[in-house]
């Protein structure tokens, strides 16, 4: 299917992170057969080769309960080298009904061929002050269809530059994941599925020739309420 890394300083960040994520697919940690996950052991400085190749005889596996089937890596900054090539080797060719999740440190603890087959998602508090008010998916929401055609076009260069629009992704994904960690939150079956739609933008910006403007104009005449 695919796979996604939830990168932070803030171990709390990326935990919630991939909780809410689960949450989006239906699935939870609490004993479901259908969510394999592997952390490093109190008594070991990383998670070694053997673990990493025992967790990916999972994939071979479907799901039991649920349409697909997570593996999370937690904290996979302690991923032993060879670890992590013994799992790039699977992920690229991951099977439809499996997602890996992996949570890291930061990014670079990872290796960059891992990367380049993940969308990466930064999560934590630090996002927010990559965009000012304008750039707020929040904002956005409350505006009718003319004021948000006049958004798009008034920030088109910016929303031109590929780079950009990946980063102003991560931005919306981390304010609707802030609003589906709030218990008060009424309508979370809309914010998950906003939530994936983005995430398959961003998978779709980095693996398909697609205009990122385009990307995000689609997205919000379409989807947005």
């Amino acid at each position: 299917m695919q796979t996604i890394i939830f990168a932070s300083n803030d171990s709390t960040f990326r935990d919630k992170a991939v909780v809410e994520y689960l949450k989006s697919l239906g699935l939870s940690l609490d004993n479901n057969p259908d969510v394999k996950v592997l952390e490093k052991a109190e008594d070991k400085k990383n998670i070694p080769i053997s673990e990493v190749k025992q967790i990916i005889k999972e994939s071979s596996f479907k799901p039991v309960i649920a349409k697909v089937k997570a593996i999370v890596i937690k904290d996979a900054q302690h991923l032993s080298t060879e670890a992590q090539n013994a799992l790039l080797k699977t992920l690229e060719e991951v099977p439809e009904y499996i997602i890996y999740i992996l949570s890291v440190n930061h990014p670079d603890n990872l290796l960059s061929t891992i990367r380049s087959r993940a969308i990466l998602n930064n999560v934590g508090q630090s996002n927010t002050n990559d965009f000012d008010i304008k750039f707020s998916f929040l904002a956005l929401m409350k505006m009718d269809l003319g004021a948000r055609i006049d958004w798009a076009v008034s920030n088109k260069t910016k929303l031109a530059d590929r780079d950009f629009v990946s980063e102003l992704f991560n931005f919306w994904i981390f304010e609707l994941r802030s609003l589906l960690i709030d218990n008060g939150c009424r309508d979370k079956k809309y914010i998950s599925g906003a939530i994936s739609r983005i995430i398959e933008l961003k998978r779709n910006l980095h693996s398909n020739n697609i205009n990122p403007f385009l990307s995000v104009e689609v997205f919000l005449y379409s989807y947005i309420k």
